[in-house]
């Protein structure tokens, strides 16, 4: 008789957000309730329909507080909602709606770095000492060369301009870390300091630890053939955020891409930086009507020459548009969601049992067991 235990994982539901489909929303160019050009959130309310045919949750860039230098994500304050966007009745009128339309809201909380227009940042810069705000971001002191010129801690580029990542501050009289854009300090990933600001309903870390399955490893024995195959697979995912990827045939996706009337230039770059960075942010085709039904106003960005002829109500219309592909797609997900991958596993003990004589063996437990006959049993 032979008995082996082992510990496998036995799966538990999965979470919701593996199950559901999420769309992104990018408020400042969904729609525009009030004509004044940017969307709102009372514009994205009167999308609520569309959007529930679609999915099931609403990823919400940022619409806090902001001086806007890049775009709402260089936030000045994480309480309060920028006026362009509306109020916060207004985020509690667009969440009542939605839960009203069985969906859910996901704030896009950027927290990697702020505006140094928040109030942690401007406390952090006035001293050095006896500060707790001050390693709330990353300071560091200049470096000098033998001739006497201030140099920055490192040699640490700044990812868009390619200058250096460290800003000089005079009052501090320190450098402080940006690595996306200037005006926006990067905060110190010191959770004991700043997880307490995270709002009271959020404000522990969970240190359970969780098991997930992998379907793709990095470390494998896998044959040649193989892992060319799937590292081929995975450098499709990574080259998401480096453009945008089209569910259309050729001169479709092509043309998505080049606004028609592009003034001549002798510079290339000047011609590149005129466009949108991947089209991802001009602002929503809902109709034909001028610029494309998104405002009544000026658009603060232009809308694509192509609103004519591609826009939502067109797409909805036509069973062969790339809308259509995505609600059907959607549609046959949902219907098979007991094809998805377990994605929450617990771990249980699990004993394998074999009668490895020629005479039937009797268990304690009742079980019998014929000649060279096995079985398993999970214990716990």
């Amino acid at each position: 008789m032979t008995i082996a235990t082992k510990q496998p994982s036995t799966f538990q539901q999965r979470a919701h957000f593996k199950e559901c489909t999420i769309y992104q929303v990018y408020p400042a160019s969904f729609c525009d309730s009030n004509g004044d050009g940017i969307g709102d959130i009372q514009g994205m309310i009167s999308k609520l329909d569309y959007l529930k045919d679609l999915g099931d949750v609403v990823w919400l860039s940022p619409v806090y507080q902001s001086p806007f230098i890049d775009n709402g994500y260089d936030i000045s304050d994480y309480q309060d909602i920028h006026p362009q966007f509306g109020t916060l009745a207004d985020v509690d009128q667009l969440i009542a709606e939605m839960h009203a339309r069985d969906m859910k809201l996901v704030m896009d909380l950027v927290v990697n770095h702020t505006s140094d227009q928040h109030k942690w940042f401007i406390e952090s810069r006035k001293s050095k000492e006896n500060n707790p705000y001050r390693d709330f971001y990353i300071w560091r002191p200049a470096k000098w060369s033998p001739s006497g010129e201030r140099l920055p801690p490192n040699n640490w580029r700044e990812e868009f301009s390619n200058g250096s990542a460290w800003e000089w501050d005079e009052q501090s009289q320190e450098y402080f870390l940006q690595m996306d854009v200037i005006n926006l300090p990067f905060t110190h990933h010191d959770f004991d300091v700043l997880v307490p600001y995270v709002l009271p309903e959020n404000k522990d870390l969970s240190s359970k630890k969780w098991t997930g399955t992998r379907n793709l490893y990095h470390a494998t024995t896998l044959s040649p053939s193989s892992r060319r195959s799937l590292r081929a697979g995975r450098s499709v995912c990574r080259s998401e955020a480096d453009g945008t990827r089209f569910t259309s045939r050729e001169l479709e996706a092509r043309k998505a891409k080049h606004n028609t009337e592009t003034p001549d230039m002798s510079d290339v770059m000047d011609g590149i930086r005129r466009k949108a960075r991947d089209h991802g942010r001009n602002p929503m085709q809902w109709d034909d009507t001028k610029h494309g039904g998104f405002t009544s106003g000026e658009p603060w960005m232009r809308v694509h020459d192509d609103y004519p002829d591609w826009n939502v109500v067109k797409q909805k219309d036509d069973p062969e548009s790339v809308l259509s592909f995505w609600k059907k797609m959607l549609a046959f997900r949902k219907e098979h969601l007991s094809s998805l991958p377990e994605t929450v596993a617990k771990k249980s003990v699990t004993a394998a049992i074999g009668n490895f004589t020629s005479e039937v063996t009797k268990l304690k437990s009742s079980v019998t067991l014929k000649p060279y006959e096995g079985l398993a049993v999970i214990l716990a």
